[in-house]
């Protein structure tokens, strides 16, 4: 299960702004496992730096997976993996 949830189009390309972080709340009247509230509570810097990271781990998996107009539509992950392909047809490698 991945911490972030993001939506394709109809060619399968990611949609910009899409991408959304999955909360880590857990619903009791859902889970078989729930056993009560748990006692730890985070203080407001925690909940800061927590939400930081998520924001920047959003930012980051939007900017390596979303076509690049510099890149010829490609995004950066799928330019890198170009990149790569056409490196091992070179000659002498």
């Amino acid at each position: 299960m991945s911490i972030i949830t993001d939506t394709t189009d109809k060619s399968g390309r990611y949609v910009k702004n899409s991408a959304k972080v999955r909360s880590a709340g857990v619903d009791p009247t859902k889970s078989k496992d729930f056993k009560g509230i748990s006692t730890y509570n985070p203080t407001d810097l925690e909940k800061k730096c927590r939400n930081e990271f998520l924001t920047d781990f959003r930012n980051g998996w939007q900017t390596m997976h979303l076509p690049r107009p510099e890149f010829n539509d490609l995004s950066l992950y799928q330019r890198h993996i170009t990149g790569h392909v056409g490196v091992q047809h070179l000659p002498g490698k």
